[in-house]
């Protein structure tokens, strides 16, 4: 499918320049409303060798990544034949959003003209597994995660946030959305990085319970309430991280991410599927595959728990 346009708003000119272009090859379904929100106009936010984060109006985020990143929501996917630190961008410069192309700043256009639309999926009820099955799938993600997950951006936080996160899982058992919004106000932007550990964490859960209670009927109310209680003090994170966390709420993830919280739900024994898509997500970032999947695995067990399908939550 052809990315939509930016009807909301008349074409940017674009003028060609001497500047290096590259086609998407995948655009986020929520990209052209982020920028026809802004009037297709934006700055760079921030640079780094496979990433390019293009802040929007009302700190929205649109990433443009290349192809070993993935997609999501808001990213746009690239085949870049060179590391996007060597464009020479800087923080503030300007972007501007035509018809079918991003311009970034004098040396960088985007063509947007033929990328298909990821749109994250929800719906996995044709393919769902019995609960057993599921249960079966939870903890052999867990026994891979700790085999092979690296936990270096929770040691570095310490015993705090395993104290702040047992205290969070229990309000969100007790439904006590003052509770969640306490445990989150002590949680959300702790780590380092763009998208430090803990908002990981909650991100991965916060998926995993909307498309967990959304798949096995549960009360989709209940779980608006506990990610909204979840996103109360976001503000105190970085923008980045704001944006996974905002998407997250409502069940749209990465497609990595995405594709886990649905091999839970659907892979059958012997299949692999589970397992390769767990080592995909792990494999992000230094630390944030770890510290989603693990926010994904309380999500996943907490949704089963609340669905009255116990299973046993341990560190």
């Amino acid at each position: 499918m052809k990315s939509p346009g930016i009807e909301q708003h008349p074409p940017v000119a674009i003028s060609r320049s001497s500047r290096l272009d590259f086609s998407a090859i995948s655009i986020g379904s929520d990209v052209p409303a982020i920028a026809a929100r802004a009037n297709g106009r934006g700055v760079v936010h921030s640079s780094f060798s496979r990433s390019l984060n293009l802040l929007f109006a009302k700190n929205e985020i649109v990433s443009v990544v290349d192809h070993s990143v993935g997609k999501s929501p808001f990213n746009v996917v690239a085949n870049f034949t060179q590391e996007l630190g060597t464009f020479h961008l800087k923080n503030g410069d300007p972007v501007r959003v035509g018809s079918d192309s991003f311009l970034i700043g004098d040396s960088l256009e985007i063509i947007t003209r033929h990328a298909e639309r990821f749109v994250s999926r929800h719906d996995f009820r044709s393919e769902l597994l019995d609960i057993p099955g599921i249960k079966e799938n939870v903890r052999d993600m867990k026994k891979i995660t700790a085999n092979f997950g690296n936990f270096e951006g929770f040691h570095f936080l310490g015993t705090r946030i395993r104290g702040e996160v047992y205290s969070l899982v229990s309000s969100i058992e007790k439904n006590d959305l003052e509770g969640i919004r306490a445990s989150c106000h002590a949680l959300l932007g702790l780590g380092l990085g763009l998208t430090p550990s803990a908002d990981d964490l909650l991100s991965g859960l916060m998926l995993a319970c909307h498309l967990f209670t959304e798949n096995l009927n549960g009360n989709m109310e209940e779980i608006r309430k506990v990610n909204t209680a979840i996103l109360h003090h976001s503000a105190q994170t970085t923008v980045l991280s704001q944006n996974y966390l905002r998407h997250a709420a409502v069940g749209n993830g990465t497609d990595l991410a995405q594709s886990v919280v649905g091999s839970l739900l659907t892979a059958k024994r012997g299949s692999r599927r589970m397992e390769s898509a767990t080592t995909d997500l792990l494999s992000v970032g230094s630390t944030s595959g770890t510290d989603t999947a693990v926010g994904i695995l309380l999500g996943s067990i907490l949704s089963l728990r609340k669905a009255g399908k116990e299973m046993e939550i341990r560190a």
